[in-house]
């Protein structure tokens, strides 16, 4: 409700942070138009990937350059995802905008990026049933999501374990998650954007099978527990209110 209805009002929106005489990092050249009419209008200085700051990859790991500074070798970062080196970049561009690109080298960057990680984002729970949680909770994040998963070795198995807010794109995100589960347990979740599981299911494809709607996302983990045998996988996703109550069960 705050942030609009469409790419153009959120962009409009998020932009708002914006001031004048002030950098702006944006990490896609693939942005609603709305964000460079606010940063034209307030005069935020705009500092864009592929125009001012440039990122190579090669198999010895990936290149970042903004302006004299350039970073080679650099190690791919730990948290999964094709687009996390993106997002590692804009980061480096926000530290060279705030002064800090005189601190910065390959060796640094590189020991930081072995040693960042980020609960909620394809994190990995082994055992005997491996538990992936991953908020994904638009079209893009689903994506990057489906291609992890087929990164990883074929489960027995794989439960998706799904609750998502009603106001996002609930068969966009499943529809492009369709071939990776096998089965579905829905939960619930609180609050005016949430929707039941009755009304979840309708969104999903149409040969999604559903194992067990629970009340909330609790309930759905032990459903899943109960289901789950030796060799399958869990794989929680859908909203930082899905993950949150997965860690919690799961004791992390």
């Amino acid at each position: 409700d705050w942030l609009g209805d469409t790419l153009e009002e959120i962009g409009r929106e998020k932009a708002g942070i914006f001031r004048r005489g002030r950098p702006a990092v944006l990490a896609s050249a693939d942005l609603p138009a709305s964000v460079a009419a606010v940063a034209d209008e307030v005069g935020a200085v705009t500092i864009t990937t592929g125009r001012d700051y440039h990122v190579s990859e090669h198999a010895g790991g990936w290149d970042f350059e903004l302006g004299a500074l350039r970073l080679a070798g650099l190690a791919r970062p730990t948290i999964p995802g094709k687009h996390q080196i993106g997002n590692a970049a804009a980061a480096l561009a926000a530290l060279v905008a705030a002064g800090f690109g005189g601190r910065l080298s390959s060796a640094l960057v590189s020991t930081a990026l072995r040693a960042t990680r980020l609960d909620g984002r394809f994190m990995i729970v082994p055992g005997p049933v491996e538990w992936i949680l991953d908020v994904a909770h638009n079209v893009p994040a689903a994506e990057g999501l489906s291609a992890n998963l087929r990164a990883r070795p074929r489960a027995r198995r794989t439960i998706a374990l799904c609750a998502i807010l009603g106001d996002k794109d609930i068969l966009g995100i499943t529809t492009t998650l369709r071939d990776e589960f096998d089965v579905w347990i829905l939960a619930a979740l609180d609050g005016p954007r949430a929707v039941s599981t009755r009304d979840l299911a309708a969104r999903l494809p149409a040969d999604a099978v559903v194992h067990a709607q629970s009340a909330d996302v609790p309930a759905a983990c032990r459903a899943a527990r109960e289901l789950a045998k030796p060799g399958d996988r869990v794989v929680v996703f859908g909203s930082f209110l899905t993950v949150g109550p997965a860690l919690d069960f799961l004791g992390l």
